[in-house]
Formats: structure tokens, C-alpha cells, sequence
């Protein structure tokens, strides 16, 4: 059985959006079940409190694109600068969820489930 699952979404992903975010929460056993059970039942509609209900952790990331692109994009092929501002954000979520696992000895597998993912940028 998986100990714990992850939802990230992201937000200002489309073209010409200046400020890139995902988010996401990490719920443990039983409560992905649940979260997707009601998630069914209500269709949306009531889906802030049944997410709050049940997650077991919060976390955020984002950045200014443009600025990023700037800065970190000369340097994106050398250790340890990830490719993008998406793979940025990710980064720095799954660090959080590490940190948090870390502090409570967590032992067994995490499953991530991504929504709405954005489209890998083309080289």
C-alpha cells in the first residue's frame, strides 16, 4: 500500500503568463481514497472543503518566469540549476515534501499525481 499521495497543479503555465506556480497537498493512506471518492460524488462543488478536510500537508512554489529565464537559463545545462521554471517549482515542492518526510521518518512509497500538467517545451 502506498504510505502517502501527492496532487500538484500549476497555474500561469499558458503562453506569455508572467509568474509560474504549482501547488499542491500530500495526503496519507486512506485519505487519497476518500479525497477521490467525494471528489466523485460532489463533481466540484464543495471541493476546497473536502480538500481541507483530508490533506495532510500544504506546500507552494513559484516563480517570475521572465526573470527566471534570465537568470538561471545560461546556466541550465550545468549542475545542479534544473531545465526550466516548471522543473524549478517541482523542485523546490518535492524538497518540501522530502523535508516533511524526513521530519516524521517517513518509510514507504509516495505516489505523485500531477494535474492539468503543462506540455514539455520543445529544444
Amino acid at each position: 500500500m502506498t504510505f502517502a499521495s501527492i496532487y500538484v497543479d500549476e497555474s500561469g503555465s499558458h503562453a506569455g503568463a508572467p509568474f509560474l506556480c504549482l501547488a499542491g497537498f500530500l495526503y496519507e493512506g486512506e485519505h487519497a481514497e476518500q479525497l477521490a471518492a467525494g471528489w466523485r460524488a460532489i463533481l466540484d462543488r464543495e471541493f476546497i472543503a473536502l480538500i481541507k478536510q483530508h490533506r495532510t500537508l500544504a506546500f507552494a512554489a513559484g516563480v517570475n518566469e521572465v526573470e527566471y529565464n534570465k537568470v538561471y537559463l545560461p546556466y541550465k545545462t550545468k549542475e545542479p540549476y534544473p531545465a526550466g521554471a516548471y522543473s524549478f517549482c517541482l523542485t523546490e515542492c518535492v524538497r518540501m515534501i522530502m523535508e516533511w518526510a524526513n521530519a516524521r521518518r517517513v518509510r514507504g512509497d509516495i505516489a505523485y499525481v500531477f494535474v492539468g500538467t503543462r506540455q514539455p517545451a520543445r529544444s
